[in-house]
């Protein structure tokens, strides 16, 4: 009898004389008289079984072959005929898969070697999500890490030099914190500029002027004031001396306003013809002084000590 009969997934281990009998001769045997036989076939496979869900999912695969439980996933997600199942859970991944011996695969795209059936069961894990924060040049904000679901809350304020945090939008709305979405955003703080209050003081009897600028808007060099008796030597900013930026585009000159209250001061220093005013104007001060209490201006422009021990100097 012919020895070469084959089929996919089956051993032939005999001949019957009737289709489903049993065996009546050897796959080799020989036969002295005409007639019709049958190929007795055995199954040659593995059971492999996939537990997903707590469903199972068999799989037949030929006894001494190779198979991937990633192959297998694909067949149930994508068979040749109808629709396929779910396998992740949603908002799950698998972290690996328990075999049924006590094993562990955690590589799913390794070969393995049918030798017995067995059954693999997935082992799932929650997928976390992360809400990032773009604080657009405020104080960083650590990302908020958490499985779907779980509650959140608003981080602490961040904060930024010269500007109140108002809130975090996303895509251009509030955003509310309640339970961790499945995605991935990142909100962005909305700030509102604070307006500080820029004094410029010109000195003697001028008047003050004040004006409300936002932190690092540019302050504009005032034209340098003129006084009479006195020479301008430059601006102080809170006293402190100050360091033009020069923009040749409208070819002025700024410097970038703090982050707080601040007082541009004139800087003078008295001209000898001021000198002279200004003693004249004391001497004349003290003239009137004496001259309304009865005194005598002696040369050198001291007055004698009064009954209340004061000294009236002229300079």
């Amino acid at each position: 009898l012919p020895t070469n009969v084959t089929r996919k997934m089956y051993v032939m281990s005999g001949w019957a004389t009737e289709e489903g009998g049993e065996k009546v001769y050897e796959p080799n045997g020989k036969v002295n008289s005409a007639c019709t036989l049958y190929a007795i076939w055995t199954p040659n496979w593995w059971v492999i079984t996939l537990k997903i869900n707590d469903i199972p999912h068999e799989f037949n695969i030929e006894k001494g072959t190779k198979f991937s439980i990633d192959g297998l996933v694909e067949q149930l997600e994508h068979p040749e005929e109808g629709d396929g199942i779910e396998v992740i859970k949603a908002h799950f991944t698998i972290s690996w898969w328990d075999v049924k011996n006590g094993d562990t695969v955690r590589s799913t795209s390794d070969e393995i070697t049918a030798i017995k059936d067995n059954e693999y069961r997935a082992t799932y894990r929650a997928i976390e999500y992360t809400i990032s924060f773009n604080t657009g040049g405020g104080s960083t904000i650590a990302p908020i890490k958490a499985v779907f679901g779980a509650a959140v809350t608003a981080p602490a304020n961040p904060t930024k030099e010269g500007a109140t945090f108002v809130k975090w939008v996303l895509n251009g709305n509030e955003y509310e914190f309640t339970t961790m979405p499945d995605t991935n955003p990142t909100l962005t703080a909305v700030w509102q500029s604070i307006e500080y209050t820029l004094t410029i003081d010109f000195g003697g009897d001028s008047s003050l002027s004040t004006s409300k600028l936002i932190a690092n808007q540019w302050i504009i060099k005032p034209e340098d004031p003129t006084r009479s008796g006195y020479k301008f030597i430059g601006w102080t900013l809170d006293g402190q001396s100050v360091s033009w930026q020069y923009d040749s585009s409208d070819r002025k000159y700024y410097i970038p306003m703090p982050a707080r209250d601040v007082t541009l001061s004139a800087a003078w220093e008295i001209t000898a013809e001021g000198l002279n005013a200004l003693k004249t104007a004391k001497t004349q001060e003290l003239t009137d002084y004496a001259a309304a209490n009865g005194l005598d201006v002696p040369a050198n422009g001291i007055l004698a000590a009064t009954t209340e021990q004061a000294v009236l100097s002229a300079f």
